[in-house]
C-alpha cells in the first residue's frame, strides 16, 4: 500500500510537470544551469549569470498554510506574488503538502492540481522562478492515512 501511494505521488508530480509545459507559452523566465566553468549559474540562452534572491510562500499572517487558503482566497496569494517581485524577488519557495493533492492512494485531487496550475501562470506571468517542494506533512489532519 505505501508503494502504491508513493507511486501516485510520483504520477501526481509528473502531472505537474506537464502543467509547466502547457504554460510555457507564456513569457517565461529561462531556464538555468551550471555556467561552464562550474561557479555559477547562468542563463542557458544567453549566457548571463544569475543569482537568485528569493523568499519561503508558505503561510499567511493568520498562519494558515497556503493550500489551506489559497482556493477560497486566491486574489490575496495573487497579491503577494506581485509584492515579491516589487521586491525584486526572483524566486520563491512553496511547500505543498501532499495530503492536498491526493484524494486518496490512488486518486489525486484535481482542484489542488488546477490551483498549482494557475499559480505556475502567475509565476511565469511574473517572470518569477517557482520552486516546489512537495510532499510535505505539516498538518496532522491533511496527512494521509
Amino acid at each position: 500500500m505505501r508503494n502504491e501511494f508513493i507511486y501516485y505521488c510520483g504520477i501526481a508530480l509528473l502531472v505537474c510537470g506537464c502543467l509547466t509545459s502547457v504554460v510555457q507559452a507564456q513569457q517565461t523566465p529561462d531556464w538555468v544551469e551550471v555556467s561552464a566553468d562550474k561557479t555559477h549559474f547562468v542563463k542557458k540562452t544567453t549566457g548571463e549569470p544569475i543569482r537568485f534572491w528569493g523568499a519561503n510562500y508558505d503561510h499567511d499572517a493568520k498562519m494558515r498554510l497556503m493550500d489551506d487558503y489559497w482556493i477560497d482566497e486566491w486574489d490575496a496569494v495573487v497579491q503577494d506574488f506581485d509584492e515579491m517581485k516589487d521586491l525584486g524577488l526572483n524566486v520563491v519557495r512553496i511547500h505543498l503538502q501532499v495530503g492536498r493533492f491526493m484524494d486518496s492512494p490512488t486518486q489525486p485531487n484535481a482542484k489542488a492540481l488546477e490551483q498549482l496550475s494557475k499559480l505556475i501562470r502567475v509565476t511565469e506571468e511574473r517572470s518569477l522562478y517557482l520552486y516546489v517542494t512537495g510532499l510535505a506533512c505539516y498538518k496532522k489532519t491533511n496527512i494521509p492515512a
